[in-house]
């Protein structure tokens, strides 16, 4: 009777060594923080002028144009996010699903949405006097859809 509690005891606290034993030799060492470096007043002042230069830099030149690309019609922003439809003001590319849920969607007058029927996802942003509405299958995270609407601005 002794000899069956205790072999469950000792499999146990053989397992728990084990356990502890993995834990203290995969612990590191601290690391040395380096210290810090020093700028020369020349090094400070070329640093402030070209955190200045991306200042401006930043406000006049949109996130997507800086590598270089920015889709001029609906057909090369359609291609870029993988649209089905896209209307921009009487620019149309795509063809416009035949469901009449979709459908009544599309005449909304809102200055951004974004809608899922079914399947599908709805875009309909709208920035000063231009308008666009595009359909597809994926999810478009925040900073796409401020692509959208700055995409229009830049339009």
């Amino acid at each position: 009777m002794l000899l069956q509690i205790l072999l469950p005891v000792a499999v146990v606290a053989l397992v728990a060594a084990l356990v502890a034993a993995i834990f203290v030799l995969n612990r590191r060492p601290p690391q040395q923080q380096q210290p810090l470096r020093v700028y020369t007043p020349g090094e400070q002042e070329i640093l402030s002028q070209l955190a200045y230069i991306r200042d401006r830099l930043d406000k006049f030149i949109p996130p997507y144009g800086r590598v270089g690309y920015i889709p001029s019609n609906a057909a090369e922003l359609a291609q870029l996010l993988g649209f089905h439809y896209v209307k921009i003001g009487q620019d149309e590319y795509g063809t416009l699903p035949e469901s009449d849920d979709i459908k009544q969607y599309l005449d909304l007058d809102l200055d951004e949405a974004q809608l899922k029927i079914k399947d599908k996802y709805i875009y309909i942003i709208r920035k000063g006097d231009k308008r666009l509405v595009a359909i597809g299958d994926a999810y478009l995270d925040y900073l796409t859809v401020k692509f959208l609407e700055d995409f229009l601005s830049y339009l």
